[in-house]
C-alpha cells in the first residue's frame, strides 16, 4: 500500500503493459485454457476433474432450523415459515465461477441469483425490494438489466421479514443463472 497507494488505474495499466491484446472474454480465453491444459497433460500433468452440479439446493434457515421448500420448480421456491419469524437466512450451494471454469476471472463467492422476494400472510402480500439497504449481509450489489433488478447471494444471506401475526409464506424467484457449483475437490487441484 505504501509503494502503490492508489489502484484506480490498475486495469488500464495492466492492459497497457500486456505483451498481447488483453481479454477476459470467455469465448476467447476458454479455448486457450484448454490448449494449455492438453499441453500440460502431454507433459505428464494431470488435468483436474471436478464433480459439479447446477442445483443450488436453496433452503431457509429460521431460528436455527433448516426449512426445505414446499415447492420448487422453474426457479420458484416457496417456503412455509413458522409463526413469528422475522428474519431468515437464504442458504444455498456457493462458489466462485472460476472454481468450475478456471478461464473465468470472477472470484466472487456466488450462491443464487434472486429476482423477486414475496412475503404472504393471511391478509397481506408484500414484495420486498431487492435494492433495500437492509439486504446487506450475504448479498452482492444489485445488478440491473433494463427495468429489472437481480441480486446474487453469497450462499448465506440474511433476509429480514415484515412482522406477521400468523404463519407466513415466503416465495423466492431465483436461479443459478448458469452457475456451476463444485461438489468435490480434485486432490490434484488442491495441490496446485
Amino acid at each position: 500500500m505504501d509503494l502503490h497507494p492508489t489502484f484506480d488505474d490498475a486495469q488500464a495499466q495492466r492492459e497497457a503493459a500486456a505483451c498481447a491484446p488483453f481479454t477476459c472474454d470467455e469465448a476467447i480465453v476458454q479455448p486457450v485454457w484448454w490448449r494449455l491444459a492438453r499441453r500440460a497433460e502431454a507433459l505428464g500433468r494431470r488435468v483436474p476433474q471436478l464433480e459439479t452440479m447446477h442445483d443450488p439446493q436453496l433452503r431457509i434457515v429460521a431460528e436455527g432450523c433448516t426449512i426445505r421448500p414446499a415447492y420448487a420448480e422453474n426457479g420458484r421456491y416457496i417456503f412455509a415459515l413458522p409463526k413469528g419469524v422475522t428474519a431468515v437466512r437464504l442458504a444455498s450451494r456457493a462458489g466462485a465461477p472460476t472454481d468450475a471454469r478456471p478461464w473465468l476471472e470472477d472470484r466472487r463467492r456466488l450462491g443464487v441469483y434472486v429476482e423477486r422476494i414475496l412475503v404472504r400472510s393471511a391478509n397481506d402480500m408484500q414484495q420486498l425490494p431487492l435494492d433495500d439497504p437492509g439486504l446487506a449481509q450475504g448479498w452482492w450489489d444489485v445488478e440491473r438489466s433494463g427495468i429489472g433488478q437481480r441480486r446474487w447471494t453469497d450462499g448465506d444471506a440474511l433476509l429480514s421479514l415484515p412482522a406477521s401475526a400468523g404463519p407466513t409464506i415466503l416465495e423466492i424467484q431465483a436461479s443459478a443463472s448458469g452457475m456451476i457449483y463444485v461438489t468435490s475437490a480434485d486432490p490434484a487441484r488442491r495441490a496446485a
